[in-house]
């Protein structure tokens, strides 16, 4: 695990990174290296319009435990907490991983 990550908060799914993409809050973004090709490609192509690379160096079943999940993931978000970004620290809510 990354030294950094400690104040950042990672979520499962595809349509939670989409939101992120299109605010700008994304940190990092990882794609499960076994995710099917067709979604792949999707999750790629919109990564690259908002100039993000997705990490494709784990596995659904790693990114399971990366996101503290217990279904297979493709798609794992990581971003500041708002008041991260703002100077104000915030606890994190259900589903999160601080």
């Amino acid at each position: 695990m990354d030294d950094d990550s400690t104040c950042c908060i990672r979520e499962a799914g595809w349509n939670r990174a989409q939101k992120l993409l299109r605010s700008g809050g994304l940190k990092r973004l990882w794609l499960a290296s076994d995710a099917e090709t067709h979604f792949a490609e999707q999750v790629c192509a919109e990564a690259a319009k908002a100039g993000v690379l997705p990490d494709r160096s784990k596995t659904g079943r790693e990114l399971m435990e990366l996101a503290g999940v217990r279904v297979f993931t493709a798609v794992v978000s990581e971003y500041l907490p708002s008041g991260e970004q703002t100077g104000q620290k915030r606890e994190a809510k259900n589903g999160e991983t601080p």
